[in-house]
């Protein structure tokens, strides 16, 4: 019965000036394998890979110096950074990082201060974030 089927499906394309629609094709083992090995090789990219500041909140107005900027971090990041100053106290795999911000180190002036904090991780990855603080000194 499937024979027949297949004689007329060719047949009724014959008659309509087709060709008969390829068949599916197989792949191979080794096209299989060359897929297997590409998967495999892959670099992970962890989606959990970020970077947070816990202790001040974005726009906050500060008057008393000096600032700690501190945060968490995904403990795959192998560096962390704030303004391209690479953080000298971050330890790979802790998790956490700070910052410390003064006028008497330069890093903090009166009116609106932006923070750039970025942390680089395996493969090239990184991600960034802006902290904007306000420095009004008390009097």
């Amino acid at each position: 019965m499937k024979k027949l089927f297949t004689l007329l499906v060719v047949v009724f394309f014959a008659l309509l000036g087709c060709q008969q629609p390829p068949a599916e094709k197989e792949p191979s083992a080794a096209e299989v394998k060359e897929v297997i090995s590409k998967e495999i090789a892959a670099p992970v990219r962890s989606a959990a890979f970020g970077i947070s500041v816990n202790s001040i909140a974005n726009g906050a107005t500060v008057s008393e110096v000096p600032v700690v900027i501190s945060g968490s971090v995904s403990t795959i990041a192998n560096s962390m950074s704030v303004n391209n100053y690479q953080l000298q106290g971050y330890e790979k795999g802790s998790g956490t990082w700070s910052y410390t911000a003064s006028p008497e180190l330069g890093n903090l002036t009166v009116g609106e201060n932006i923070y750039e904090i970025k942390a680089e991780g395996p493969d090239g990855i990184s991600v960034t974030t802006t902290l904007t603080i306000n420095f009004e000194p008390a009097e």
